[in-house]
């Protein structure tokens, strides 16, 4: 927004502050592309209100060009995968384009569940994570949480099941922590009762192969039989 004359000294260092910042102002590694996206935004309308004349298809490339080195392959792929027609839509796609792109993102879906890990130690991880993308200005939702929790969990629990009837219940993360504890201890149960049974094979396995060693010996004598001369 144009501040008020009260707040400004002229017009003409105003406008330089505002083309500095929609000509030349790159987005800081690491920070949220909404963020940037909308400060772009602003300066162009407040450009576009002293008179000057730019295009939405100009304000889209300009927003794409200063993107961080670390969207360089968004930047080839952007307008293929989506359907941009004006800035907000722009927005739209990079931020989602951006779980792809941020560290916090990626580690906050895909990091996997720890080996030897307990249920309550991983969602306590991921809501450490969830808290931290927060902290750095993302909007993280409820929903994108429950997905983390449940999608990084290991390839054996059945996901789709789980999510399915979370969807039932609204997401409710108590819902999922009482059925994620519940499935956990039927698969301790479970484990627990396969090792048994490997351990009986193998003590039966071991006891057949003694009985296949033992071998019957027979003695055998021999007799040596003298004749007398006759």
């Amino acid at each position: 927004m144009r501040p008020p004359p009260c707040l400004r000294r002229n017009d003409h260092s105003y406008m330089l502050n505002e083309v500095y910042d929609f000509e030349s102002r790159r987005h800081r590694e690491g920070k949220p592309v909404e963020s940037f996206v909308r400060q772009k935004i602003e300066a162009c309308r407040a450009l576009q209100n002293l008179g000057e004349n730019i295009s939405e298809q100009y304000l889209i490339g300009k927003i794409v060009d200063l993107l961080s080195p670390s969207w360089m392959h968004v930047k080839r792929t952007i307008f293929q995968r989506h359907v941009i027609e004006n800035a907000t839509h722009l927005m739209n796609a990079l931020m989602e384009e951006e779980h792809n792109v941020h560290y916090l993102w990626m580690e906050f879906e895909r990091g996997p569940m720890m080996p030897n890990s307990t249920m309550r130690a991983h969602i306590l991880n991921k809501e450490n994570q969830f808290r931290s993308l927060r902290k750095k200005g993302f909007k993280p939702n409820i929903e994108n949480l429950v997905q983390a929790i449940v999608n990084t969990l290991p390839p054996t629990w059945p996901k789709a099941r789980i999510l399915q009837n979370l969807k039932q219940n609204r997401m409710d993360m108590r819902a999922l922590g009482a059925m994620l504890e519940e499935i956990e201890t039927d698969i301790i149960c479970l484990q627990a009762l396969d090792k048994v049974e490997q351990q009986l094979r193998q003590q039966e396995d071991q006891q057949e192969k003694k009985r296949q060693k033992v071998i019957i010996h027979i003695p055998f004598r021999k007799t040596v039989r003298t004749y007398p001369f006759s």
